[in-house]
């Protein structure tokens, strides 16, 4: 029993001291070849052999210092791979070895250019944008969730909140639309001009906003041939 214990105890002083036990910390500061400014975010990874099979046996980031640091790595050869989004990747093998506890390895990444095919757009023309040029729908639904004044929805007040039309005055409801006054915008319903869009000075509205299935406001020039369909012009219009 004497000769056994001194034995043991032999053993477990060979084993700790046994290089193979230690640990080491690879850390290291990543930072740009050219201007030596450090890397943010650049990654860190290290494997067991050059071909870089599987998942890396250890990985990290930089931080907002550029620093990276991979504790308690067990002794033995590796792989190191570092790289970032528009730089080269960077390999270098490295071996965890002797008595120091740390390994410093500051990494310098180059910049790299990548070379893209040409890229063409392609669409086909809308030839109906001259009809739809200065044109805004909107939905009766959307103007129901607009304030009102006494609680019931004005469709002209809701067009004054529009870009390009602003109101003719605080008690009227008539708007102008581009800088024209109120007497020159056309108003239709289901086809059929209005000549007096607004009622009682502006309080109240003209149209039951229930009933309206569409509201249709075009801020452009009409042209001639639309006139003809609706005013009947009298300059460009022969009976």
């Amino acid at each position: 029993m004497r000769i056994i214990f001194p034995l043991l105890l032999l053993v477990f002083l060979t084993v700790e001291n046994c290089p193979q036990g230690r640990t080491y910390t690879l850390s290291g500061v990543i930072s740009e070849a050219e201007s030596g400014e450090v890397l943010i975010g650049a990654y860190v990874a290290v494997y067991k052999d050059s071909l870089k099979k599987g998942n890396p046996l250890r990985s990290i980031t930089s931080n907002k210092f550029g620093f990276y640091s991979l504790p308690a790595m067990a002794a033995g050869k590796y792989y190191l791979y570092s790289g970032a989004l528009g730089f080269e990747t960077f390999g270098r093998h490295i071996e965890m070895t002797g008595e120091a506890a740390g390994i410093r390895l500051d990494i310098h990444l180059k910049k790299s250019s990548i070379l893209l095919s040409e890229v063409t757009v392609m669409a086909e023309k809308y030839e109906d944008f001259a009809n739809t040029s200065g044109t805004v729908e909107l939905d009766p639904e959307m103007i129901q969730t607009l304030p009102s004044f006494g609680g019931e929805t004005d469709i002209f007040r809701a067009l004054q909140l529009l870009p390009g039309v602003s109101n003719a005055n605080e008690l009227s409801a008539g708007i102008y639309v581009r800088g024209s006054s109120a007497d020159q915008t056309l108003t239709l319903i289901d086809g059929v001009q209005v000549y007096n869009p607004s009622h009682l000075g502006g309080f109240a509205s003209t149209f039951n906003s229930d009933a309206i299935q569409n509201i249709k406001l075009i801020k452009r020039s009409i042209s001639c041939a639309v006139w003809r369909q609706t005013l009947k012009c009298s300059r460009c219009y022969n009976p």
